[in-house]
């Protein structure tokens, strides 16, 4: 369905009239951007879409791309303005994990434990916007919370590192 809604769309649009290289079709994975390039690249007309191989064919050609590869294209052309290199990496769950267990040993008390993988779940919510919800309502989980983010994200600055949550 939705697929099949978003590749009729676009065939649509260039059949108005609207050139190819001017379509942008954002979806969630890269399993849904791959089926809808080929369905887009079967309904256009032949002379409307080129093979992939040289950059005149790719401004004839819709960006088909996942949210995430969008956000690094983005980044990769203006994450200047943001302090950081445009080199920069981004971290894997793994990364983010050692980054998390860093922080938190330097910040814990002896022998105290604390689970990395629910910080970095906190994190996760505090950073897209869920600094707003019950969770965050204690103000003393809320103060734990920006502490925590705070070092977080001068540690991923440090390394020219961004995460998923930041794309």
């Amino acid at each position: 369905g939705k697929t099949r809604v978003i590749t009729f769309r676009i065939a649509h649009m260039v059949a108005r009239g609207i050139a190819p290289g001017n379509i942008l079709g954002v979806t969630f994975t890269n399993k849904a951007a791959r089926e809808m390039q080929e369905r887009v690249r079967k309904l256009l007309p032949k002379s409307k879409v080129q093979s992939p191989k040289s950059k005149a064919d790719k401004e004839n050609r819709p960006t088909i791309c996942t949210f995430h590869s969008l956000c690094v294209r983005i980044l990769r052309q203006h994450i200047e303005k943001l302090g950081y290199k445009r080199s920069f990496v981004i971290y894997d769950a793994s990364e983010q994990l050692a980054a998390v267990k860093k922080i938190l040993s330097s910040i814990s008390a002896k022998g105290e434990k604390t689970d990395p993988g629910a910080v970095l779940a906190m994190l996760s919510k505090f950073k897209n916007g869920g600094e707003n919800s019950a969770t965050f309502g204690d103000s003393s989980v809320r103060a734990l919370a920006q502490h925590i983010a705070q070092r977080y994200e001068s540690a991923l600055h440090a390394c020219n590192a961004v995460d998923f949550d930041d794309l």
